[in-house]
């Protein structure tokens, strides 16, 4: 049973449901070395060579004055390549995760919870139906009228 939603128990929530889950605020300001670091993007290239000079393969767009574009050199990629490749020894893991098949949730005090989709309306209604005084049901009438100035 969820210690956040008593009553929940594990299955995916439906988007019915999740209409009426209220969004919870961060409780906490962000730590001021993560937000400054999240504030810059930085993108990893690897080579295959350890000197290459990618001054010339940067150039601005064409068509865009604001925008730049690098042509890569081949066999190259984007991110860090992994460092090792090890087997973890099962008994190396902390005695409390030893067993267990799910582990609890973590939601830093600095990060809004927002559940989605947030749906405008509650689904499964049907629209309201029009009436005339002495009760028959009308269907609305959509279309184009003629123009008000004739």
């Amino acid at each position: 049973m969820s210690k956040t939603h008593p009553g929940h128990d594990g299955a995916p929530l439906t988007p019915s449901q999740l209409v009426f889950r209220d969004n919870a605020p961060a409780t906490e300001r962000m730590p001021v070395d993560m937000a400054r670091r999240l504030a810059q993007q930085r993108v990893y290239l690897s080579l295959p060579e350890a000197k290459v000079d990618l001054s010339a393969n940067l150039k601005r767009h064409g068509d865009l004055a604001d925008c730049w574009e690098i042509d890569l050199p081949a066999n190259s990629t984007i991110g860090l390549p992994g460092r090792t490749q090890e087997r973890m020894d099962p008994k190396s893991m902390p005695k409390a995760l030893l067993g267990r098949t799910q582990t609890d949730g973590f939601r830093p005090p600095w990060a809004d919870l927002v559940y989605h989709p947030k749906l405008s309306s509650v689904p499964d209604r049907s629209p309201a139906s029009l009436r005339t005084i002495k009760g028959r049901r009308l269907q609305p009438a959509y279309g184009v009228f003629g123009s008000d100035g004739s």
